[in-house]
C-alpha cells in the first residue's frame, strides 16, 4: 500500500508505531486483495486503490498549519483508520454468520452499542419485509422479490440474499470497522483475524482511536466527542492524538472519492447491473469530469459534471448539497473542540476548503444545456414513508375506496373552478370536457366482468406542473392547505369559499388500490390549450416524465388494471340488471345533485341515482332536519334508516349508522350529512369514521330538541294511557330496564331529561314496574290523584306477565327502594304496593332464603283489595294511597307501584337539549289538553314552526295511508 510521504515521515521514527501500522495495514491489504466484496458485487471501487486515494485526499485537505500539529500517533491512527473504514464491506459469508452467532465475540463498543449484531439483523430483516416496490427495485433490480429469511448454514445463497446482507452491512459498516479494530475481523466458525495488535496498553489505545476514526465517517462527529470524554476524559488530545480532527479529514476525504476512475465506462458497457443502487452509483461517478480548486475562491472546490439524465443529475445534486452540509457541520465541530486552544495552537486544526461549487448549481442555466427537465417528479411521501403505510394497510384491500378518493378529488376540482368563476364568469365558457355531467365515470371489463380500465373525467380547475409535482405526487401534501390555494379560494377573513372534501393529500395514491398504473391528462383553467400535461405513473416509478399536449380544461384519470389485480374488481362494475346506484354501491360514494356526477355501465348506458342527500341550501325536508354549527356551513340529520350514517360534502364516510351509537341518554346519533368548508370535521385517515366524538354535539342536540318538541306537540296523545309514552320517537333507543323517555304529570307530560325535570320541580314520583305497555287501566286513575308537582314513571312493561325466575329479583328490588333513576335525581322510598298475584307467582318459583323471608313479612301485612302496602315513611298522600289500593289488580299484567319523595341534584349540569327546549317552549310540560297544547304550539311557532309543519304533514300523510290500506284490505 502506498503511504503518503508526509505520513511516513511523521511516524516512521517511532518503532512501536511502525510495527503497529505495518501489521494492521498488512493484514488489511492481504484480506482485500485476497477476497472480493461478495455482498457488494456491483459497487464502485473500494479496493486498496480507494484506500490510497482517500488517505492522500485526507492529507491534501489538511491546511499547512494543521499538518504541522499532527503527531506520530495521529499519523498512525489516520493510516489505520482510513484503511479500516470500508473493510467491513469485504466481510465473507462465513464472517457474517460468525458476527450473528449466539457466541459472537463482536458485542459492540461500550458507550456506542447496546444491541448485539443478531438483534440488529432481526430488526433490519423486520424492516426489509416491509420494503416497498421502489426500495426493492433499488436493492435487487427490476426482477426483485420480497425479503425472506436467509438460507440455513451450509445451504446455497441466491444473489438476492447477498444483496440484502449488503444493504445491512452498508448501514452498519462504520460500527463494524471499530469492532474489527478492537476484536478482529469475523472469520469462519466464530474465529477472528487480528487486524490491529493489542499486546500492550498503548496498542489497545491506538486500535481504539483508529477504530473510532474509521467509525466517525458514518456517525455524527459530535458523538465521537462524547465518546472521548466518556472513555478518556479528554476530547482535545487524548495521549497526544487528535481523533476529532482525524475523523473530520476522513469523512470529507471519503465524500470526495467520486470520480469517473472509480466507475470505468468500459465495465458498464459490458455489465448489466442487478441493483439499482449500484447502477446509480456508477453513473454518478462516471458523470464527474473534474474536481479542482483552481477557481478564484481558494477555499472552494469546483466540481464539473455532465449528468446524462435526470436521475443522475438529481443524485449528483444531492451529493453536492450533502457535501456542503457536511463541510458546514465539520467546521462547526472543529470550532467547538479546538476553537479556544490558542495557547496550544490547536485552534489551527482546520481544512483547506469550506465551500463546494459546481456547474449544476444554477439549475435554470444548466437546463439550457441538456434535453431533459432537471427536476424530480415521482410519487413520494411528504413525511415518514407514507407510500408504504397508506394504501392497502390504510384502506384495506378495497379497490372501491380508490374510486371514492378519485370522485372526491374530481368534485373538489369542479367546486374550485365554480368558485373562481364567481369573479370571472367567462371561465365557464372555455373549452372544458364536453360531457353530460361535471364528473363522469366510465369502465371497461373483461369476460368475467372484472375491471380492466376505469376512467374518471372532470370539468374542474385542472392542475399545473407545480401542483402535479408538489402535491399530486406527494403523499401527505394537500394543495388545499397551500398559500396559493388560500389566495384563490378564501375570503378576506380567511374562511374557505369552497366545500373542501380532500384533506390529507393521499387521494391519488388510492387509485393504486384499483390498478398498478395511472395515466393522467390535465389542463389548468388558466393554461393555454397546448399547455396541458400528460403523464403515466406507477408507485415504483422513481422518475416520471411530464409531456406537453393539447387537451380541454379539466382532468382525466385512467386507471389500468392488470390481470393479477382484477379478481378484486369483479364486483365493482354494475351489470345491466342494476337499475340504480344505492348508497352501499361500490361506485356510489357521492350523492349530491350538484356538482353532478354520472356513472356509466361498461356498455355505455347511464346508471340512475334516485336517492339524494340534501343540498347545502335546502330547507327543512320531510326526511331531514338541519341546523348550523360553528365551523360548518350546515348540518343535516335524519333518523330515516335508508340514509347513510355520515356524509361530508356529499361524500359518504359511514354507510351505516350503528343503532347502538348513543348521542345523549336514550337518544341515538342520527344519520348526518354535513357541509364543511373549513375541514373542521375530524375525519380519520381512512375516511370511514371520525377521530373522537362529533364536534357539533351541542348544536345537534339543540336541533333534535326542536324536533322532539314538535313531535310531542303534534303527535302525542291527549291521554296518558298510550304506548306512545314508551317512546315512539325515531331517535329513541329505550332500555326497558330504565325509566321511560316520557314522564307523566297531572296536566301534561315532559321529557325524561335532567334540565326539564329540574324545571318541573317534582316532589313525588310514582314508579310503576310491570303492567301493560299502554299503561292501562291504572295510569289515568293514578294521574287524577297526582299533585301539581307529581310524576308517573314506568319501566319494564310486562315484567310480571310470565312466571320466570327474574321476577324474584324484581320484587326484592322494588321493596328495597331501587329507583333505577338517573344519577341526578335523589329519591327516598315512601311506600311500595305489591299485588297479591305477584306474591303468589314468586312463591311458586322455589324461592331462596332471602325471598322466603320477604314473602313471610308480606304475608303478615293486611291485604287491601288485593294489594300489600309496605310503608317506609309516615308522610303518605292519602289520595294517592287510596287510589292505588282501589285499583283492581290486573291478574294478567301485574304491576308494582313504588312512591318516592324526590329532589334534583343541583350540581348536575343541564344539556343543550333541555336548554333549547326551555328557550323555545318556556316550559318543560307539554299539556294533555288540546287547546292548551295548541296555544303552546303557537308560542313555539316562531322558532320551530317549519319543523312542526313538516311533522303535521307527515302525520296527515300517515293517516291517509292507513285509511287507504284499510280500504284495500276491505276490497
Amino acid at each position: 500500500m502506498r503511504i503518503p510521504g508526509f505520513l511516513n515521515a511523521t511516524y516512521s521514527n517511532d518503532l512501536k508505531l511502525t510495527a503497529f501500522v505495518a501489521q494492521a495495514l498488512g493484514q488489511i491489504e492481504a484480506h482485500i486483495n485476497g477476497n472480493r466484496p461478495v455482498f457488494f458485487p456491483e459497487y464502485t471501487d473500494h479496493s486498496i486503490k480507494h484506500v490510497e486515494l482517500t488517505l492522500q485526499t485526507a492529507i491534501d485537505l489538511a491546511s499547512p498549519a494543521a499538518r504541522g500539529l499532527l503527531t506520530s500517533v495521529d499519523a498512525a491512527a489516520l493510516m489505520v483508520g482510513v484503511s479500516l473504514h470500508d473493510l467491513g464491506m469485504y466481510l465473507t459469508r462465513d464472517g457474517f454468520e460468525s458476527l450473528l452467532s449466539s457466541d459472537s465475540h463482536w458485542l459492540g463498543v461500550p458507550f456506542f452499542d447496546r444491541k448485539t449484531w443478531k438483534v440488529l439483523w432481526e430488526e433490519f430483516y423486520a424492516e426489509a419485509t416491509r420494503f416497498d416496490g421502489r426500495k426493492l427495485r433499488q436493492l435487487f433490480g427490476e426482477h426483485y422479490r420480497p425479503a425472506r429469511p436467509l438460507p440455513p448454514h451450509g445451504s446455497a445463497w441466491e444473489d438476492f440474499d447477498y444483496l440484502l446482507v449488503g444493504e445491512f452491512l452498508r448501514r452498519h459498516h462504520p460500527r463494524l470497522a471499530h469492532e474489527i479494530a478492537l476484536y478482529g475481523l469475523p472469520a469462519r466458525a466464530g474465529n477472528s483475524i487480528e487486524i490491529c495488535p493489542k499486546a500492550t496498553e498503548d496498542q489497545v489505545f491506538l486500535a481504539d482511536i483508529a477504530g473510532l476514526v474509521a467509525r466517525s465517517h458514518g456517525i455524527d462527529l459530535r458523538t465521537c466527542v462524547d465518546y472521548l470524554l466518556f472513555k478518556y476524559k479528554n476530547k482535545i488530545d487524548p495521549r497526544g492524538s487528535h481523533p476529532i480532527y482525524l475523523g473530520a479529514l476522513l469523512r470529507i476525504a471519503d465524500y470526495f472519492q467520486i470520480q469517473a476512475s472509480r466507475a470505468p465506462t468500459a465495465r458498464t458497457d459490458v455489465t448489466t447491473f442487478q441493483s439499482g443502487i449500484s447502477e446509480g452509483e456508477w453513473t454518478v461517478h462516471q458523470s464527474v469530469k473534474d474536481i479542482n480548486n483552481t477557481g478564484g475562491d481558494p477555499e472552494a472546490i469546483v466540481v464539473i459534471a455532465e449528468p446524462k439524465d435526470v436521475e443522475t443529475f438529481l443524485k449528483l445534486r444531492k451529493w453536492i448539497i450533502g457535501l456542503q452540509r457536511e463541510l458546514d457541520q465539520t467546521w462547526a465541530v472543529l470550532g467547538e473542540v479546538y476553537g479556544l486552544q490558542f495557547h496550544t495552537g490547536l485552534n489551527l486544526l482546520g481544512l483547506k476548503i469550506r465551500r463546494i461549487k459546481s456547474n449544476i448549481d444554477d439549475v435554470a442555466e444548466f437546463a439550457r444545456t441538456v434535453q431533459y427537465v432537471p427536476a424530480q417528479l415521482a410519487f413520494e411521501a411528504a413525511n415518514a414513508d407514507l407510500l408504504k403505510l397508506l394504501i392497502v394497510p390504510l384502506y384495506g384491500d378495497r379497490p372501491e375506496i380508490g374510486i371514492r378518493e378519485l370522485f372526491q378529488n374530481a368534485i373538489d376540482a369542479v367546486r374550485e373552478l365554480n368558485d373562481l368563476a364567481i369573479k370571472q364568469p367567462s371561465l365557464l365558457d372555455l373549452d372544458r370536457y364536453d360531457q353530460e355531467a361535471d364528473v363522469t365515470l366510465r369502465m371497461k371489463v373483461d369476460a368475467e366482468n372484472a375491471l380492466t380500465e376505469l376512467v374518471i373525467t372532470d370539468r374542474g380547475i385542472g392542475m399545473t406542473a407545480d401542483i402535479v409535482r408538489d402535491y399530486f405526487l406527494k403523499a401527505g401534501a394537500s394543495f388545499r392547505k397551500s398559500d396559493a390555494w388560500r389566495k384563490d379560494h378564501e375570503d378576506a377573513e380567511g374562511h374557505s369559499r369552497v366545500l373542501r372534501t380532500g384533506r390529507f393529500g393521499v387521494g391519488a395514491l388510492a387509485a393504486f388500490l384499483i390498478g398498478d398504473r395511472i395515466e393522467i391528462t390535465t389542463r389548468h383553467v388558466l393554461a393555454k390549450q397546448d399547455e396541458a400535461l400528460r403523464f403515466s405513473a406507477s408507485l415504483d416509478d422513481e422518475f416520471i416524465a411530464l409531456d406537453r399536449v393539447r387537451a380541454p380544461i379539466g382532468t382525466q384519470i385512467r386507471v389500468l388494471i392488470p390481470k393479477e389485480m382484477r379478481s378484486n374488481t369483479r364486483w365493482i362494475a354494475p351489470s345491466s340488471t342494476d337499475k340504480e346506484i344505492e348508497y352501499y354501491s361500490r361506485i356510489g360514494h357521492y350523492f349530491l345533485k350538484e356538482p353532478s356526477l354520472t356513472r356509466y355501465r361498461p356498455d355505455g348506458t347511464k346508471i340512475d341515482v334516485t336517492k339524494w342527500l340534501p343540498q347545502p341550501d335546502d330547507e327543512v325536508l320531510e326526511d331531514w332536519r338541519w341546523c348550523t354549527a360553528r365551523g360548518f356551513e350546515r348540518l343535516f340529520w335524519t333518523y330515516k334508516h335508508e340514509y347513510p350514517g355520515l356524509a361530508c360534502n356529499g361524500i359518504l364516510i359511514e354507510n351505516r349508522n350503528s343503532s347502538n351509537s348513543w348521542l345523549h341518554g336514550f337518544i341515538i346519533k342520527p344519520n348526518i350529512s354535513v357541509f364543511d368548508r373549513e375541514g373542521s370535521l375530524p375525519v380519520n385517515l381512512e375516511r370511514n369514521g371520525l377521530q373522537g366524538p362529533i364536534p357539533f354535539k351541542n348544536e345537534l342536540l339543540s336541533s333534535i330538541s326542536d324536533d322532539l318538541l314538535a313531535h310531542a306537540l303534534v303527535e302525542a296523545p291527549s291521554r296518558c294511557s298510550s304506548e306512545w309514552f314508551a317512546g315512539r320517537y325515531e331517535g329513541f333507543r329505550c332500555d326497558p330496564e330504565n325509566w321511560s323517555p316520557w314522564l307523566i304529570g297531572r296536566d301534561g307530560f315532559l321529557l325524561n331529561e335532567m334540565g326539564l325535570v329540574a324545571n318541573f320541580k317534582p316532589k313525588t314520583i310514582v314508579l310503576a314496574l310491570g303492567g301493560q305497555r299502554d299503561l292501562s287501566p291504572w295510569a289515568e286513575q293514578i294521574q287524577s290523584k297526582l299533585g301539581a308537582h307529581d310524576l308517573i314513571v314506568f319501566l319494564q312493561p310486562e315484567a310480571f306477565d310470565y312466571s320466570v325466575p327474574r321476577v324474584k329479583g324484581l320484587l326484592i328490588e322494588a321493596l328495597g327502594g331501587y329507583l333505577r333513576a338517573p344519577s341526578w335525581l335523589i329519591g327516598s322510598l315512601r311506600a311500595t304496593y305489591v299485588p297479591s298475584r305477584v306474591i303468589e307467582m314468586v312463591g311458586r318459583l322455589r324461592p331462596g332464603k332471602v325471598v322466603t323471608r320477604t314473602l313471610g313479612r308480606l304475608e303478615k301485612i293486611a291485604d287491601q283489595n288485593g294489594w300489600k302496602c309496605v310503608q317506609h315513611a309516615s308522610d303518605q298522600s292519602s289520595d294517592l294511597h287510596d287510589q292505588i289500593i282501589s285499583l283492581t289488580a290486573d291478574k294478567d299484567h301485574p304491576v308494582i307501584f313504588s312512591v318516592f319523595n324526590v329532589e334534583i341534584d343541583s350540581e348536575t349540569e343541564e344539556s343543550s337539549l333541555s336548554r333549547r327546549w326551555l328557550e323555545v317552549a318556556g316550559t318543560s310540560l307539554v299539556p294533555f289538553d288540546v287547546i292548551s297544547r295548541r296555544r303552546l304550539e303557537n308560542h313555539c311557532s316562531t322558532k320551530i314552526g317549519k319543523v312542526t309543519e313538516v311533522r303535521r304533514r307527515a302525520k296527515t300523510k300517515t293517516k291517509r295511508q292507513a285509511v287507504l290500506s284499510k280500504e284495500i284490505v276491505r276490497q
